[in-house]
């Protein structure tokens, strides 16, 4: 495998599946570049930063088009067109297209987005779904990652489906639910011990030994463009109309990114007249991006029930202030009891989710005073309460 790593870009050995066609594969509109310094990199580079440090982008993708959806597609694949080019195939479980349900006991106009009923249960299967997707049409046969849990689970997922080997990073003190679905999947788990910064690290030593492609669910921008299809979804099950706030809970950012982006792809098609005031909630324990924002030293790597957001370095925080910039957001911070009485609270109206999900909760109810009768809030509740190690703890 070491032998298909050349200057920085992986190459496919004659057996890979597709190796025949990468070189002269159309690739549409897409385009992978440093939007810091303008670099252009190939599709298939394996580099997962620019020379200039910054991490890659999408430096060109297609327009959103709203004729091109297709409607009988209940998947994220209705919006195919913006995602792959036609002539590669996707792989999907049938992630996307979550239910959008109204909470009535709070507001009249509040929504829940019910992104742990996909098929990992996370919304990071969005994300691995593209990304795997892409990487399979390019030849990619063995790829790695790390991950809290979540992302790990849909990569490995995804990959099971691709016939794709997959090597996951996970924090040994990762849930034991998550674990156990890692490796379900038949992906090659290796727990890390101490800190979710501790994955990081050993996923980027692996990735500087050739062995495998560094399919980042954060660092590669085909993730995020799978985010962007959360703003899409949204748009249609409002009846072609903006919410107009979302609260997310915030870790690296990437679902925000991808609403963001997503959002402002709808502005300059003219279906909407502004971006959804965004808004993005860390444990108090663990808020690198509210301490940027606010301009704080509370910066820290304490232990926290919500372990999906628990990111001390966001590759991509300076996207996820520009959006919450951009958006007239915010970032809020919520305590340990604010977030278990949160999961409590959601359970209890029939919303089970993992204690990540469970800060939305909490953050909405600090600022819904802010909100006018009218407006449309929507809380993302990202993982499963299936997943939740020690759900006893909350009874």
């Amino acid at each position: 495998d070491g032998e298909k790593w050349i200057e920085g870009h992986y190459h496919p050995t004659p057996d890979d599946v597709r190796a025949a066609a990468i070189s002269t594969k159309p690739l549409g509109q897409f385009a992978i570049g440093c939007e810091v310094c303008g670099e252009k990199y190939p599709m298939d580079t394996a580099r997962y930063l620019c020379e200039c440090g910054e991490p890659l982008a999408l430096s060109s993708s297609p327009r959103f088009d709203p004729h091109m959806i297709n409607s009988s597609d209940t998947t994220i694949w209705r919006y195919r067109s913006m995602l792959l080019p036609e002539d590669m195939l996707p792989v999907s479980l049938g992630e996307g297209w979550t239910p959008l349900v109204r909470i009535a006991s709070e507001h009249p106009n509040l929504y829940a987005k019910m992104e742990g009923l996909n098929p990992s249960g996370s919304f990071k299967d969005r994300g691995a779904s593209v990304l795997v997707s892409w990487l399979r049409a390019l030849g990619v046969t063995s790829v790695h990652d790390d991950s809290s849990g979540n992302a790990a689970a849909a990569l490995a997922a995804y990959s099971a489906r691709a016939k794709i080997k997959a090597r996951l990073f996970v924090p040994a003190a990762a849930s034991p639910v998550k674990l156990a679905q890692i490796g379900l999947y038949g992906a090659a788990l290796e727990p890390i011990p101490g800190p979710r910064s501790a994955a990081t690290t050993a996923a980027k030593n692996a990735a500087a030994s050739g062995a495998s492609f560094y399919a980042s669910h954060i660092y590669h921008p085909f993730s995020i463009l799978g985010y962007r299809t959360l703003a899409y979804e949204l748009w249609e099950q409002l009846s072609q109309q903006a919410p107009d706030a979302i609260i997310v809970p915030l870790g690296h950012g990437s679902q925000l990114i991808g609403l963001a982006q997503g959002f402002l792809e709808l502005v300059t098609a003219g279906l909407i007249g502004k971006q959804p005031q965004l808004i993005g909630v860390q444990p108090e324990t663990c808020a690198p991006l509210w301490s940027a924002l606010y301009q704080t030293n509370e910066i820290g790597e304490g232990e926290t029930l919500a372990e999906g957001i628990r990111i001390t370095n966001p590759v991509r925080g300076k996207e996820v202030l520009a959006s919450i910039s951009a958006t007239n957001g915010e970032i809020i911070t919520v305590s340990e009891t604010e977030i278990a009485d949160g999961l409590r609270a959601l359970a209890q109206q029939g919303f089970l989710v993992e204690p990540t999900s469970a800060v939305v909760w909490a953050a909405f109810l600090r600022i819904r005073s802010r909100f006018e009768s009218n407006e449309r809030i929507v809380i993302s509740l990202t993982g499963s309460g299936l997943k939740t190690p020690n759900p006893q703890q909350f009874l």
